[in-house]
């Protein structure tokens, strides 16, 4: 649970630092996978990424919702597929400041710990791992 509160209020936090006029931002918050789409699933307890990331978005956009300066809104409120195009569709709709989409990687080591943040930019990614990242998401869309 520190952890969890960790994360959230290091994202928080990030974004915070950003806003440096009076007026209200919105953060469109994206769960990861849904639906048909998994995502990653737990070794030892069988949980799923999609759930997992659910739950960070909907606490994540309570922080934000509790900030005057800031309005959360979710690109899905519970367990549903949403292409990755649409994602950034309802982003758009909400006229978003930002747009966070929230993973929970796995890995066949459990001795790894840690976190990742990927930032792409309005322009295609054109190196390796940019293209590994939009073939991932191709591979979810065809799942979803």
């Amino acid at each position: 649970m520190k952890a969890k509160f960790s994360f959230l209020f290091g994202i928080f936090s990030l974004i915070s630092t950003t806003v440096f006029a009076a007026q209200q931002w919105t953060i469109a918050i994206d769960p990861g996978h849904g639906g048909k789409d998994p995502g990653a699933i737990g070794k030892n307890l069988g949980i799923y990424e999609k759930n997992v990331t659910l739950s960070i978005a909907r606490e994540l956009k309570a922080l934000l919702d509790k900030d005057p300066n800031f309005k959360g809104v979710l690109t899905r409120s519970s367990d549903y597929y949403i292409s990755v195009p649409e994602r950034s569709e309802i982003a758009r709709k909400y006229k978003a400041n930002f747009l966070v989409s929230i993973h929970a990687d796995s890995s066949l080591n459990s001795d790894q710990r840690g976190a990742s943040v990927w930032v792409l930019s309005n322009r295609r990614a054109n190196d390796e791992m940019g293209q590994w990242l939009e073939d991932d998401e191709k591979r979810s869309e065809l799942l979803g």
